[in-house]
């Protein structure tokens, strides 16, 4: 992983972190502290990755993901996100079976009939006469008194529902990934940064070797030399097994499968610029405009109203038409000719007992329930809000001033005493002193820029939208 910024591009206006990455880089390759890689693409926190998706076909996937903004199409082919979008599915089903027109109903009966063994006669044993009748009703109370409209206008307010909490739950996934993102890109420069340090120490040790042999040192400096090389041999094989770590969790947080199982990010924790963060009020606004679960909750809000109002057209009484034919057999029963016949009828409930009572008090409940759940969310995105804006404008304020001022002294300290114990000025222990306090202060530098990444991403994740816009 390439700790290194790319050299500033002709024209650009003068920018300290340039400056001091070109110097810190002239300075770690002199003293072969850090080894050349490809340069590799700073870090601009102007924009974030989409963590909204639209739903559809999943793109083909590839083995590395060179950008945060790669993310979300890796999270849409997530199996827990795609279980996810089911919600939506159902709630397209109730939606259908809400706008759908009532069935007739047919009834077919013959009645009068005699019994076995006993049939009528004219003559002798009239009776009857048989008949079949044949009916046909349709209830007009859903059409008539609302409750069809009201039950399609909760189904398309659950819709919106499960949009929402689809969109919600895909975002959390995706900040999920970003943080894991950021954890591996973390875990892999602090990889390089171990690695440089066998290598420096390696070099130390082959130079106190030469002063032992000059009879510049006594013997025990290479012993000390050595132990020193040992441990950070021992922190680079440790370092390695937190990259592995963090890289297995962020395939799971991707739910990786498949081609995409051994999938692995690629990237930089440099950061070339970082916008000042918004104030209170206008985070606010974005949040209650754009985050998905003060989305989810108002649109609950609204579904349970439309789910009362369903409840209340339901204590209406039912209503059917009727219309029949009647087919009388009285030749054979009683003499007369057989005869055709026709009626129709109204059919009516009295909602004299059961008007519905529990259902609207259970749906007057759930309205003034989902008002306080709105509520309460309301109050839950303020205080994440403003704490998301601390941790953000404190993150940038360490990488863009403390931090680069702490290396900058670092590292010109580290490179003096190592200058000075090549020509025999300094003593062993003060040049392991020194390059230890350059490289906590390197690591310093890589966890204030995978802060500032994480805490941006996070200030994103709760505006549910980019900022600046």
């Amino acid at each position: 992983m390439d700790t290194r910024r790319p050299p500033r591009p002709p024209g650009a206006p003068p920018d300290s972190h340039h400056a001091l990455a070109g110097w810190l880089g002239l300075v770690l390759l002199g003293t072969g502290c850090v080894p050349p890689h490809p340069a590799a693409t700073p870090t601009s926190l102007g924009r974030a990755p989409p963590l909204l998706m639209q739903t559809g076909a999943t793109p083909a996937l590839a083995s590395r993901i060179d950008s945060p903004r790669d993310l979300p199409a890796y999270v849409q082919a997530d199996p827990k996100t795609q279980a996810a979008l089911q919600g939506i599915e159902q709630a397209q089903g109730e939606a259908v079976t809400a706008g759908l027109l009532p069935n007739p109903s047919l009834a077919v009966t013959q009645s009068l009939l005699p019994f076995p063994g006993s049939p009528f006669d004219a003559q002798s044993h009239q009776g009857g006469p048989p008949q079949l009748d044949l009916q046909v009703s349709y209830p007009l109370d859903a059409l008539l008194f609302g409750k069809r409209a009201a039950a399609q206008e909760a189904g398309r307010l659950g819709v919106d529902v499960a949009r929402a909490e689809y969109d919600d739950v895909t975002r959390q996934r995706v900040q999920e990934a970003l943080t894991a993102y950021y954890d591996v890109l973390q875990a892999a420069q602090l990889v390089e940064l171990a690695r440089s340090e066998v290598a420096q120490l390696e070099r130390l040790e082959a130079v106190t070797e030469r002063r032992v042999a000059l009879g510049g040192a006594g013997a025990i400096e290479v012993d000390r030399a050595r132990v020193a090389r040992l441990a950070g041999s021992r922190r680079a094989v440790l370092a390695e097994l937190a990259r592995e770590t963090a890289l297995s969790r962020f395939r799971s947080r991707l739910g990786a499968t498949g081609s995409t199982a051994q999938v692995e990010p690629s990237g930089n924790l440099e950061v070339v610029e970082a916008p000042p963060p918004p104030d209170l009020d206008t985070a606010l606004r974005l949040a209650e405009a754009h985050r998905p679960a003060l989305l989810v909750a108002r649109r609950r809000s609204a579904l349970a109203r439309a789910e009362l109002t369903r409840e209340q057209r339901a204590a209406w009484p039912t209503l059917s038409v009727t219309a029949g034919y009647t087919r009388q057999f009285q030749q054979q029963a009683i003499g007369f000719p057989d005869v055709n016949a026709w009626g129709a009828g109204l059919e009516v409930s009295l909602p004299l007992l059961d008007r519905n009572q529990g259902a609207i008090a259970r749906g007057r409940a759930t309205v003034r329930q989902s008002e306080l759940l709105l509520e309460s969310t309301r109050v839950e995105a303020r205080a994440e809000v403003e704490q998301a804006l601390a941790t953000y404008a404190t993150a940038r304020q360490v990488v863009l001033t403390l931090d680069a001022q702490a290396l900058e002294s670092a590292a010109s300290a580290n490179q003096r005493v190592e200058r000075a114990y090549e020509l025999g000025g300094r003593t062993l222990l003060e040049v392991l002193d020194a390059q230890a306090a350059y490289r906590d202060a390197l690591r310093e530098h890589i966890s204030a820029n995978a802060e500032l990444l994480r805490a941006l991403h996070q200030l994103h994740f709760l505006l549910g939208t980019e900022w600046p816009p």
